[in-house]
């Protein structure tokens, strides 16, 4: 089934998804869990597929409950962005980020808590 891109009534060639050839950003693999807030109403957990510094591709159970816009969290390291979703397909969405933020690399992770005896000085 052809992608359609938000606020498109049409399918057709200028509503598919860019090739990984002409991205404007390079894309990286990622097998990470992630978490869809929707602004104080609740929460969704998701999958990121793969990602960059301008979006991501996202798989999650029921696509059709996702808003357009939301806060996109890596559950790893962390850190959220700001998305809107650009494209939905089956159960994989894309997204682009409209914040200024730099994501993570694919081997962050969040810092663990120290546990045990405080060190003093």
């Amino acid at each position: 089934m052809p992608r359609l891109r938000a606020g498109s009534n049409d399918i057709g060639p200028e509503n598919a998804p860019r090739s990984c050839m002409d991205r404007r950003q390079p894309r990286m693999r990622v097998q990470r869990p992630g978490t869809i807030a929707f602004g104080g109403s609740g929460t969704m957990p998701c999958a990121i597929r793969d990602v960059s510094t301008g979006g991501a591709r996202l798989e999650v159970a029921s696509p059709s409950w996702v808003i357009n816009a939301f806060d996109l969290r890596d559950v790893m390291t962390g850190i959220a962005r700001k998305a809107v979703v650009v494209w939905r397909e089956d159960c994989k969405m894309g997204v682009r980020f409209v914040d200024e933020g730099d994501w993570p690399k694919v081997g962050q992770r969040r810092p663990a808590p120290s546990f045990g005896r405080r060190n003093h000085t």
